[in-house]
């Protein structure tokens, strides 16, 4: 039995378990400003609302997600620009593009892939992909997005900076004032950047640290490998093979395979475990692996593998 949208929104705030249920998306809808609640709880009217799951919550910098929570006027206009009033729509056997306006009267446009896998929107610039389509209420519908539309006012380096997943490398991009000021400038250039994750970066041997620490070229020209400078890349692009070039000159290629994105530089291949953080100026990717350059021998690289682990002898 369907019920309110807003009732299904107070009641589905577990999409993240990293995330608390003070700061789901769910309790961020129950402070809207009260017109917008009492328009989602009435049953005589109709509309769609794209929610960001809570997963899309923790991909904001921690600045950003405090400014929604403590702000409510900020929360109700960023929201409500994610509902299209007085029409019930459905990705469901959408080909092309379809555009709607929201209740700001910007727009939303509506992308299908032809393989009918993945269904995309887009709004303020940003593409989200629809993770769960068409949760019916009886006065509108509900789709769940993978982030916020309409909220990128932040560089790629206060993205960085804020992201609790990325403090290590962070603290590499530091130490490099003219990477730094690259990721800072809001410039008319974008820029997409593959930085890996702290779990990644903290199994990296300590003689490959030392290597870092004593050798400040070798890591500055591997983090100049995971940037590519006058592209924006986002997993909408990503639909066949296909190569960019990095700011060091070299050539990072991407795919997609069962669902996932991948990305190799020189013999490394990473898969992309965060895709799609939009910033004010490029896009941001979470990855797994340090490109470009090797950090493990030959053994631990093997034992890395889930499905080729080897038993170590002691």
């Amino acid at each position: 039995m369907f019920g309110f949208c807003f009732v299904f929104l107070q009641v589905n705030s577990e999409f993240h378990p990293e995330t608390s249920r003070d700061k789901s998306v769910a309790q961020l809808f129950n402070h809207m400003l009260k017109p917008y609640r009492s328009m989602l709880r009435n049953p005589k009217r109709t509309m769609t609302v794209f929610v960001p799951t809570d997963e899309a919550l923790s991909r904001l910098p921690l600045k950003q997600q405090s400014m929604l929570k403590n702000n409510w006027t900020l929360l109700t206009e960023i929201l409500s620009r994610h509902i299209i009033p007085d029409v019930e729509w459905s990705p469901e056997n959408l080909r092309g593009e379809r555009v709607h306006y929201n209740l700001k009267n910007s727009t939303i446009r509506a992308l299908g892939f032809k393989n009918g896998e993945d269904t995309y929107v887009e709004g303020g610039a940003t593409w989200v992909k629809i993770v769960q389509s068409d949760v019916g209420c009886i006065n509108g519908v509900i789709h769940l997005i993978t982030n916020f539309m309409f909220y990128k006012n932040f560089t790629l380096w206060e993205a960085i900076r804020d992201m609790p997943k990325l403090s290590h490398a962070a603290g590499y991009i530091s130490r490099y004032p003219e990477i730094r000021s690259l990721l800072s400038r809001a410039g008319s250039t974008p820029l997409t950047i593959f930085l890996p994750n702290d779990d990644s970066l903290s199994t990296i041997p300590s003689r490959t640290k030392q290597k870092f620490a004593l050798n400040q070229t070798f890591l500055n020209q591997a983090l100049q490998g995971h940037l590519a400078i006058g592209q924006e890349i986002s997993s909408v692009n990503i639909t066949n093979s296909f190569e960019v070039v990095t700011q060091l000159g070299e050539i990072l290629k991407l795919w997609k395979s069962n669902g996932a994105i991948f990305v190799k530089g020189g013999h490394i291949t990473a898969r992309i475990i965060v895709s799609d953080i939009w910033c004010v100026n490029g896009l941001l990717h979470i990855i797994d692996n340090l490109l470009y350059l090797p950090t493990r021998n030959i053994y631990e690289e093997i034992s890395r593998f889930d499905d080729l682990r080897l038993n170590v002898l002691k």
